[in-house]
């Protein structure tokens, strides 16, 4: 049954200097064995290594030189994971040393609509799992947490690389999350171009795609890591990670199709974006056509009327100047030139909207 005391103490700890930091939570769970509490210094932990149990610590911000020191120490860390973890290296790697592996990563969130990244480092034996973070507030793994509460899936009766798989798998699985929340914005910003021509467009796009380039450097490098990962070691592991293995390693590959598919559809956006700007501008020009070509005989006429003829020298010289019908009849020719040509361009189609009514506009805001 699942408890909540602390870690056991039963050996007091060898380390001289302990790790005070915020933001540490231990875990220690075996197939009927599970204990879980906050860590305000490395003392607590007592024995690191115990029979049958592995030990999650979970820290919330990368060590400095003294805290990595103590946690070499503890943990008898390889000098060579030590080393990477005291500087700031690529993400999307997995690097063996000896029975020890060190995972490197970028894990993102959405905060306040915003894409924020922190790197995050996974090193695990078998007995141990260790989890650095940024020190961002939350992260993907608080389903594991609650499996490894319920004891619910294999993870209790597996040694620590499985846990650390999972862990992964979790990280790739956050990738979805984000998916589906950049596939909505992208659905938002099509029902603007089309519907409500927001001329703020091309920038969201810019910001979906730059979006789209941080979550694709992030994952291509750990997807060829996870291939390379379970190409070597898929015959030495148990049975159920090597499931999780090759489960987290296709979910990479589809993150990657999805990520390719969204980046595709953030350039369609743009070309539909300038297509239905394009439109509109010719929208534009055809009604200053129009209204220009229809003003053409009104202004014919008059320029005609204007050429101040005098008819009292020829009776050729415009004689309906002093007509009593004459100024009626000038303005109903113009009215019946203007009504011909009406008819005229309306027959050609000149008249038909290239782009969204007004009507599927205010369906679409529906």
């Amino acid at each position: 049954m699942s408890n909540m005391n602390p870690l056991p103490t039963d050996r007091p700890s060898t380390v001289d200097n302990p790790f005070d930091a915020h933001g540490i939570s231990a875990i220690r769970y075996g197939a009927k064995v599970f204990s879980e509490q906050p860590i305000q210094d490395l003392a607590q932990l007592g024995a690191v290594a115990q029979e049958g149990t592995v030990l999650w610590l979970s820290f919330e911000g990368m060590p400095d030189e003294q805290q990595l020191a103590v946690i070499a120490q503890l943990f008898e860390l390889h000098p060579g994971i030590v080393t990477h973890l005291g500087k700031k290296f690529p993400g999307g790697r997995i690097e063996e040393y000896g029975e020890q592996r060190l995972v490197a990563t970028k894990m993102f969130q959405l905060l306040s609509g915003k894409l924020v990244e922190e790197d995050l480092c996974i090193i695990f034996g078998k007995t141990f799992v260790l989890s650095f973070q940024d020190g961002i507030k939350g992260d993907n793994f608080e389903p594991v947490r609650n499996r490894l509460r319920h004891g619910s899936g294999h993870i209790r009766h597996e040694a620590g690389e499985h846990l650390a798989v999972v862990l992964i798998d979790a990280v790739v699985d956050g990738y979805f999350h984000l998916l589906e929340e950049l596939g909505t914005s992208l659905d938002v910003l099509q029902d603007d171009i089309l519907l409500r021509h927001d001329r703020s467009a091309p920038r969201r796009i810019h910001a979906v795609k730059r979006s789209i380039s941080k979550l694709r450097h992030a994952i291509w490098p750990l997807r060829d890591s996870l291939n390379a990962y379970y190409r070597d070691v898929s015959d030495d592991i148990a049975k159920h990670t090597q499931r999780y293995l090759r489960d987290c390693t296709e979910n990479a590959v589809r993150v990657m199709e999805m990520l390719e598919t969204n980046r595709e559809l953030c350039s369609d956006l743009m070309d539909l974006h300038l297509s239905t700007a394009s439109a509109r501008m010719n929208e534009v020009m055809k009604v200053l056509t129009i209204i220009t070509t229809l003003f053409i005989p009104p202004t014919f006429i008059a320029g005609i009327y204007g050429m101040n003829f005098n008819p009292e020298k020829s009776p050729l010289n415009m004689p309906e100047l002093n007509w009593f019908f004459g100024y009626p009849f000038a303005l109903g020719l113009m009215g019946i030139m203007v009504a011909l040509l009406l008819m005229f361009l309306r027959r050609r189609g000149c008249f038909q909207r290239e782009v969204t009514s007004s009507s599927d506009r205010r369906e679409g805001r529906a």
